[in-house]
């Protein structure tokens, strides 16, 4: 690679009696106790995969770069809507793709707000079914799981989640106007960095509800 990418700002806190100040990527924004060990622990976790990634060298600077801004993006949101919508815009827009789409077996009940054209609720079994005891998945509209995409592009990735304590089964699906998601090492590291990257901060609100 031509330069290493910038590294995750650092999580920096300072205690009140109204909470915590966090300061991430330039952005200030107010936090409890509770939101700000939180978050500490997700950029934990997602400095520790950008190492990884760093270390492999595989990956071009802009996916890495893409990644990362995706992230913080994330790390700031603070809300379950918020999230997905964050997610399934900005992922698209960083990686050029034609569609982000996320599923989750959940019911209106547990999250009744969310309503982002790219969500959908499925029926208990449904990411079963689909995975069975794979963790990833790539590949054309002429693959037998491109029933699962609902957009017209020439390939995808389905990346199987599960989100909160109560482990609620789930995927991100990426589709592409492009044959990119051709199962090569650095592009499976971005779509399973992606899809951890939005399990933690799913986890994280769906948890809070």
């Amino acid at each position: 690679m031509d330069q290493t990418p910038t590294d995750l700002s650092p999580l920096k806190g300072s205690k009140s009696a109204r909470g915590a100040t966090a300061a991430l990527g330039g952005n200030v924004v107010s936090l409890s106790n509770a939101r700000l060990k939180s978050l500490e622990k997700d950029m934990a976790a997602l400095k520790r995969r950008q190492r990884e990634l760093i270390r492999n060298g595989s990956n071009s600077t802009r996916q890495l770069q893409a990644l990362f801004e995706v992230q913080r993006g994330l790390l700031l949101e603070n809300n379950l809507d918020a999230v997905i919508a964050w997610a399934l815009t900005q992922i698209p827009k960083s990686f050029e793709l034609i569609q982000a789409s996320l599923a989750l077996e959940v019911t209106q009940y547990e999250i009744p707000h969310v309503n982002h054209p790219h969500f959908r609720r499925l029926t208990p079994g449904s990411v079963f079914r689909l995975f069975s005891d794979r963790s990833l998945i790539m590949g054309t509209m002429a693959s037998a799981e491109a029933v699962a995409v609902s957009c017209e592009c020439k390939s995808f990735a389905i990346s199987r989640m599960s989100i909160g304590h109560k482990n609620r089964p789930g995927f991100l699906l990426l589709a592409s106007a492009t044959d990119e998601f051709s199962s090569s090492p650095s592009e499976i590291e971005i779509v399973s960095a992606l899809a951890t990257s939005l399990q933690l901060s799913l986890s994280r609100e769906y948890d809070r509800l």
